[in-house]
């Protein structure tokens, strides 16, 4: 059994909007949302323990994943009633995604782990976006590195610039600080959110981690006293 709330419901156009959404594995119900908008460039937090869906729903606003049942707007698309190549093209054009463990290429280099998320998108060749992503986030030494070379901090800026590399309207991270110690957990959230308006995105995290709340004014909780 599972409950949403949110600290604050905005109104007009939303970057993602659901309505009586409700999702199941088996017999379990993972979370059921009544209503819950995040406005266009908005910054938005999905929250609750481990186990709760937070993965599961960022899937569905990705349209990684369609099992579930009631309306879910992202970007003024209904993705669960659309097709998988549908949802694969929508996502590449306009969605950028960091996961919880980067998912780089260890056959690419940095910069073509970039420049193939540029040709995937249809964007076509990103070989200057590419590196100038790069040199903003402070890596534009480690163009021609190996994944496997990159501490972890490098490897999670990497995966942001991947995700931004075709200008999205909405950017979703996966708990991107649940590894971090204080300094490092602010330090990425708040590079998070600049590069979002930097690029004049929305963004949506998932967590557990309490820290960075007070940075979201958009919030979404789910799982309830579980």
């Amino acid at each position: 059994m599972s409950e949403s709330s949110t600290r604050e419901q905005p109104s007009g156009l939303a970057a993602v909007e659901v309505k009586n959404l409700r999702c199941r594995r088996g017999e379990r119900e993972l979370f059921h949302i009544h209503h819950w908008a995040l406005p266009a460039s908005g910054h938005g937090l999905l929250q609750g323990p481990s186990g709760c869906g937070k993965t599961t729903l960022l899937h569905l606003i990705a349209g990684l994943d369609v099992s579930a049942e009631g309306q879910l707007t992202v970007l003024g698309e209904g993705l669960l009633t659309k097709g998988s190549r549908q949802r694969d093209r929508f996502r590449a054009r306009r969605i950028g995604l960091v996961f919880q463990d980067f998912h780089l290429l260890e056959g690419l280099t940095v910069e073509d782990n970039l420049r193939l998320a540029g040709w995937l998108g249809t964007r076509g060749d990103r070989r200057r976006p590419a590196l100038e992503l790069l040199d903003r986030l402070g890596l534009s030494g480690l163009a021609r590195a190996w994944p496997h070379t990159l501490s972890q901090g490098e490897k999670q800026r990497v995966a942001i610039a991947r995700a931004l590399i075709n200008h999205p309207d909405l950017i979703l991270a996966d708990e991107p600080t649940s590894a971090l110690d204080d300094d490092n957990a602010e330090a990425v959230i708040r590079l998070l959110m600049e590069e979002a308006d930097h690029h004049g995105a929305s963004l949506l995290v998932s967590t557990h981690d309490a820290r960075i709340a007070d940075h979201f004014p958009h919030q979404l909780r789910l799982g309830g006293d579980r």
